[in-house]
């Protein structure tokens, strides 16, 4: 007789996977039942799709391309009444130019430093691709003044072949004619 009998010891082993719990019918009824009565009422469910089918909405109407050109034309012919570009080659124009430059450099202690002071993080090539340690310096704002002339302006013009277009009197003496560009 043998003492060892394999389906014996493989009933032992499936014994042990056999789980401990019952299922409670009652229990899970009722919380079944406590889950449905917190359900969202039928108004707010439906405003919750109203909105949600507007977001839906409005994101096509961006991602569409002729929904943006319809957009564009809306506001060329709403805001933008009447525009015309005329190139003028103002190399030849007589322009009055004065820089200004807004403080002296200063050298920073840090690459932490010149950014807070610059406004903005400087990039540097990565270590060791520079054979030193770079100095950093740190300059004020660069004003660049160009005053073309009303007169020379209605000349540039004419030279192109517009001179229907009216560039006002008022600006010579408004110092509306000057255009400050900062680099």
């Amino acid at each position: 007789m043998e003492l060892n009998r394999p389906d014996r010891w493989i009933a032992d082993r499936l014994s042990a996977l056999e789980p401990e719990w019952r299922p409670d019918f009652v229990r899970g009824r009722k919380l079944l039942d406590a889950g449905l009565s917190k359900r969202a009422h039928p108004r707010n469910r439906t405003a919750g799709m109203v909105v949600t089918a507007a977001v839906v909405l409005g994101l096509a109407a961006v991602a569409i391309p002729q929904s943006r050109a319809l957009a564009q034309q809306l506001w060329y012919h709403l805001i933008l009444k009447r525009a015309d570009v005329v190139r003028v080659d103002f190399s030849d124009l007589p322009l009055h130019a004065q820089v200004t430059v807004g403080g002296a450099p200063q050298v920073a202690r840090s690459l932490e430093a010149a950014a807070e002071a610059a406004g903005f993080q400087p990039y540097l090539p990565s270590t060791g691709v520079l054979l030193s340690t770079p100095s950093i310096s740190i300059m004020g704002p660069v004003f660049v003044e160009l005053t073309i002339h009303v007169g020379d302006l209605q000349a540039a013009l004419r030279k192109v072949g517009a001179g229907g277009v009216q560039v006002p009197p008022e600006w010579e003496a408004s110092g509306c004619a000057p255009v400050l560009a900062p680099w």
